[in-house]
Parts: structure tokens; C-alpha cells; sequence
């Protein structure tokens, strides 16, 4: 290479080309699959509302999938601190190639949907802003880079981003008028003067991490923990290794969950306040939460089975070489899951119980009758959560804690693109009865793979003596109760026979028990490279 900084260029590109192409057909796929699927059902207005709505939130979706790929793919930065090179040269070769990326990949989404759907969605003017946003967000993370302050930071950046696009579309406060077809002066002067902001941000952020000054902190945090922390007693220490990890580990990942929950709710209150202010849509959004905190665990999951708490996903020697078994281990990070689920699930229904409080003293309950908690779940929406809070939380850990990156991530990649393909055979390549057909075959395939996939975990857990008899029988009276229960309160099926209903039901409860086997094993191939 000719220079440093094109050096640089090539080494991000180089590494991420193939996560950022897939990002980039991704992001383009998904917007158009949904684009197709409404339009299969009947004729659209581009100029009506809902789709000037659809246009910000999809484009807002690829920005976040591309971005995403852009900022796992360029490595640390801490990495350049060795260069020849000035940190404001390190910052603006960082930062002016991935804004170039993301601009370009912008305009290339809404040209691509331009051309197939015959839109006239605006090119120029979210592919600039999306551009800023980036150079934000990245400034915010290199600003609180170690530090407890990073997630509340990304926050800031973020809901910045989202008003402002909002308003180039219409009022914040009231449905979109109008797409944002040209860029004004003014824009570009404040999206010129947000760029330098973060500009300046990022030098100062990297600067003082360059020179190993400690990571950016208000004082706050150390002020509360100076305040509520036990005073260590090094006359009694741990008595077992057992209770030591177990303190490690609700330490260092215990509480990120429930934070998260608080956080995800004080979010939505703001958003709340400013878009709507309806006791109705305050009610339904504590609702949904629900289903927030679904994928909230799935991602916990993933970050409790991340034992190296590092960048790499194997144990290494270090870890590998802990005085415990893998199945304490594997007992140790499931109930501390557990825990961290049962604190955020509370915390929900705590939110739920105490909005509706509000609205009945101010008698207008009224005006949540007509909500709609799931239909086919009613008052069992509040258990089924924090049950598929524990599922999700334990295979998600299970997953991480196997040491596999690359399996992982096609498994996942798998699980994401079976639904879209499956959706796509459906409604473009199938009459309905063939639908109904195929929606029972897959229906029985899922409901025997888990069943099987649960039972030959147990059986090779137990097997290399990593769970005992007891737990082999308690988890199958659990899962015995729970499927019991299940088909108890379930309505009369319609569309599947009671044996197919019978298995589906029992496949999805087995999927409940699984991390008791699943962790343990995950943990021993991972020692056991």
C-alpha cells in the first residue's frame, strides 16, 4: 500500500467484505419481501400514510442491519494506537470510509426498491443522515469505550436520529405528510455541523483511551457503588469455588437483563410522551413489552454463555482450567439466568400493574377495554413470557457457551431465513389447501425435532455422567406437567388433529427442559476442544 490511511481502508473492507455484502442483500431482501407480501394482498397507495410510515421504518431497518455488520467488522481501533499517525488522522480514516459505505449501501436500498416496486422514495437525502448517524454512534462508543455508560450513550445518538428524520417527513408529533425528496440547505449545513460534532467527540474519546486514561465516567456510578457495596472481608473468603463463581458471575452479567428492561421502558415512555399520549396506546406498548423481553433474553442468553467475557468465544486455557465440573458450571450460569429473567419478567408486570393503577384512579380504564393481550393466550400471556423468557434465555446460552462462532451463526442464519423462504413457497407458489398441508407437516417436523433433538441431548448427557438421575426425572415430570397443562387450557384446535396438537404441544415444552442438558454439554465441548 501506498499510505497508511489506505491501508487502513483496504484492512476494513478486506475483513468484513463478506459480513457486509450479506448485510447488504439482507437488507435490501427483507424490506422487499415484506413490499411483495403487502402488495400480494391487494392494490397500495405510495402517497397514503402507512407507506410513507413503511419508508422510514425499513430504511431505518437496513441502516441498522448494515451498520451492525460495519461496526462487528472493523476490528479495535486500539489496534491503529501504534500507527504513525495523529489520533485526529486515526478518527477521520475510521470514520470517513464506513460513512462512504453506509451513504453508498443507502442509496443502492432505495434505488434497488425504486426499481423493482416503481417507488419514488427520497435517495439522497436518508442516505446523508444515516451517514452522520453512524459517525455519532461511533463517536459515542469510542467516548465511553470500557465504561458503564455505553449503552445509556448509544441512546442518545439514536432517538436524536429518529426525531430528526421524523420531521423531514412531517410533524413529529402527527402521521407523514410528505417524503423528503429534496435537501435543503439548512439540512445539509446541520447534518455538516453534526458531523463535526461527532468528529470532535470521537478525537477526544480516542485521544484519551490512546493515551490509557481511565474510561469516561460522571462520577455516578462509582458514588453508588461506594455507597450500597459490602466492604470486602478478606478474613472470610469464598468457601467453595462454587459460590465463588456463582458471585462472578451474577456480578458481572446478572444484573445487565434487568437494566436493560428499565431502560427499554424508560425509552418507550419518552417516545410515548412525544408521538402519542393516549391511555390506550401507553397500555398496549407496556403490553408488547412483552415480546421485547423475548428477544431481550434470547441476547442475554447469548452474552451469559460468553464465559471468556471477551472477543473470542472459546475458553481458552484460563477458563478451561476452572476448579469446578461442567455441570456445577452449567448449574451456576442457568440459575443465574434464571434469576436475571424472573427479576426482568417482575419488573414488567410491576410496569403493567402499576400504568393500569394510574388509569384507574384516574378512572379511564375505559379506554383500555378494547385492547387485545393475544386472543388465543388471554391472562396465560404473563406466564407464557417469562416460561419463553427461561427457553430463550437457556438455548441462547447453551448456543454461546458451545465455542462455535461459525456454527452458531449458521444455525442462526438458518432460523432466520427458513421462516422468509417459507413464507415466500406460501404465498406465491401454493394454493390454499396445498398451505394448509405443508403448515401441518412442518408444524409435526418442528414438534418431533425438538422432542427428538431434547431427548437425545438428556441421553448423552447422561450418558457422559454430566447430569445426574435425579435431574433426568425431574425434568421429565416438569415437562410431563407442563405439556399436561398446556393441552388443558388449549382451545379446541380447528385446523390439526389431536395427536398432531399432541406432539407440536410436547415438542415445545421439551425445548423448556432442554438447557438442563444442553448447557452442560456445550460447556464440556468447549473445555474439551
Amino acid at each position: 500500500m501506498r499510505s497508511i490511511p489506505l491501508a487502513m481502508t483496504w484492512e476494513i473492507f478486506a475483513r468484513a467484505r463478506w459480513a457486509l455484502l450479506a448485510a447488504a442483500l439482507a437488507g435490501i431482501a427483507f424490506p422487499a419481501l415484506i413490499i411483495a407480501l403487502l402488495r400480494h394482498e391487494g392494490q397500495v397507495d405510495p402517497q397514503d400514510p402507512s407507506w410513507l410510515l413503511l419508508n422510514i421504518v425499513l430504511v431505518q431497518i437496513n441502516a441498522f442491519l448494515f451498520g451492525a455488520a460495519v461496526l462487528g467488522g472493523q476490528g479495535k481501533v486500539s489496534q491503529l494506537y501504534a500507527y504513525p499517525l495523529s489520533t485526529p488522522k486515526i478518527v477521520a480514516w475510521r470514520l470517513l470510509p464506513l460513512m462512504v459505505a453506509i451513504a453508498l449501501e443507502t442509496c443502492f436500498y432505495t434505488w434497488g426498491l425504486n426499481s423493482i416496486f416503481l417507488f419514488h422514495w427520497p435517495l439522497w437525502g436518508p442516505a446523508l443522515s444515516l451517514a452522520v448517524a453512524f459517525a455519532a454512534v461511533q463517536a459515542a462508543v469510542w467516548l465511553t469505550e470500557k465504561s458503564l455508560w455505553t449503552f445509556v450513550s448509544l441512546f442518545c445518538p439514536v432517538i436524536v436520529f429518529c426525531i430528526w428524520f421524523k420531521t423531514r417527513y412531517g410533524f413529529l408529533m402527527a402521521p407523514p405528510t410528505h417524503l423528503w425528496l429534496e435537501v435543503t440547505p439548512s439540512e445539509v449545513l446541520a447534518m455538516l455541523m453534526a458531523a463535526t460534532l461527532a468528529y470532535g467527540v470521537a478525537i477526544y474519546g480516542v485521544a484519551r483511551n490512546r493515551r490509557g486514561e481511565p474510561p469516561f465516567s460522571l462520577g455516578i456510578i462509582s458514588w453508588l457503588v461506594a455507597r450500597f457495596e459490602t466492604p470486602a472481608n478478606f478474613k472470610s473468603p469464598f468457601r467453595t469455588a462454587e459460590r465463588a463463581q456463582a458471585w462472578y458471575e451474577w456480578r458481572a452479567k446478572g444484573w445487565m437483563m434487568p437494566v436493560l428492561a428499565l431502560i427499554g421502558l424508560l425509552v418507550a415512555s419518552i417516545i410515548w410522551l412525544c408521538v402519542s399520549r393516549r391511555a390506550d396506546d401507553l397500555f398496549q406498548g407496556v403490553l408488547g413489552c412483552g415480546g421485547f423481553f423475548l428477544i431481550l433474553a434470547f441476547i442475554f442468553g447469548l452474552v451469559m454463555g460468553n464465559v471468556a467475557s471477551g472477543t473470542k468465544a472459546d475458553m481458552g486455557q484460563c477458563f478451561a482450567t476452572h476448579p469446578i465440573t461442567s455441570t456445577v458450571w452449567a448449574r451456576i450460569i442457568l440459575q443465574t439466568a434464571a434469576l436475571s429473567a424472573l427479576v426482568t419478567w417482575a419488573i414488567w408486570i410491576v410496569a403493567v400493574a402499576a400504568i393500569y393503577g394510574i388509569l384507574a384512579a384516574l378512572r379511564m380504564t375505559d379506554q383500555i377495554r378494547t385492547l387485545e393481550v393475544p386472543r388465543a393466550l388471554g391472562w396465560r400471556y404473563f406466564p407464557a413470557v417469562l416460561i419463553g423468557s427461561w427457553t430463550l434465555v437457556g438455548l441462547g446460552a447453551s448456543l454461546m457457551l458451545l465455542g462455535r462462532p461459525t456454527l452458531m451463526f449458521k444455525l442462526l442464519s438458518a432460523v432466520v431465513i427458513a421462516p422468509i423462504a417459507y413464507t415466500l413457497l406460501a404465498k406465491f407458489a401454493l394454493s390454499y389447501d396445498a398451505v394448509l398441508e405443508l403448515d401441518r407437516f412442518m408444524a409435526a417436523a418442528m414438534g418431533a425435532v425438538s422432542l427428538l433433538a431434547t431427548a437425545w441431548l438428556f441421553a448423552w448427557a447422561r450418558r457422559r455422567s454430566l447430569i445426574e438421575w435425579a435431574t433426568v426425572c425431574a425434568a421429565a415430570s416438569a415437562w410431563a406437567l407442563a405439556s399436561t397443562l398446556v393441552m388443558r387450557q388449549l382451545p379446541p384446535a380447528q385446523l390439526m388433529s389431536l395427536p398432531l396438537l399432541l406432539l407440536v404441544v410436547t415438542g415445545l415444552c421439551a425445548l423448556v427442559i432442554a438447557p438442563l442438558a444442553a448447557a452442560p454439554l456445550a460447556i464440556s465441548w468447549n473445555r474439551n476442544r
